[in-house]
């Protein structure tokens, strides 16, 4: 049986001054039209798309962190060894992980993000933000939710139980 093939799409933001972010991950499942543009598919049963949202908000942050965490948390709902396109408009986090820039900083992010990475067969696609993409907008609404809920938790040490530092 082949690996199952989705589109990951993802956005992560923050309010500098608050220091108050959101992160937000839709998971696509498009079967073997990994191409532009992206077409969920569809449920048989009940006609819907075979479409997963996932948002949060991260308190003291940054949005370098944010952009991290949108795709780690997106990995990590993938149940079995799949085929991913991961869809990002942040520079970092894909030149990082296709073209291994250095990384300075989030170390333990980088680490849990790579740990997540090698379970499936991942590619990395840059786009650019605020461009009219409809998946990248949908990402980006979430985003924009979370990062201005009131509150002092969690932070992202929260994510990171369980990965060594």
């Amino acid at each position: 049986m082949a690996a199952p093939e989705v589109v990951l799409v993802t956005d992560g933001g923050c309010i500098t001054q608050a220091r108050s972010g959101g992160w937000a991950a839709i998971l696509i499942a498009v079967g073997d039209r990994m191409a532009e543009p992206i077409v969920p598919l569809i449920n048989q049963e009940t006609g819907t798309p075979h479409i997963k949202e996932f948002h949060g908000h991260v308190a003291d942050t940054t949005v370098n962190q944010m952009e991290i965490l949108a795709v780690l948390q997106g990995l990590r709902q993938l149940r079995r060894r799949t085929k991913v396109r991961v869809v990002s408009d942040s520079n970092l986090v894909v030149k990082t992980m296709a073209e291994g820039w250095k990384r300075d900083k989030n170390q333990t992010l980088w680490h849990a993000l790579d740990q997540e990475v090698a379970k499936h067969d991942v590619q990395w696609e840059w786009t650019k933000g605020h461009a009219a993409t409809y998946w990248n907008g949908r990402a980006d609404a979430w985003v924009k939710q979370e990062r201005v809920k009131p509150g002092d938790t969690p932070r992202i040490d929260d994510f990171l139980s369980g990965v060594p530092r």
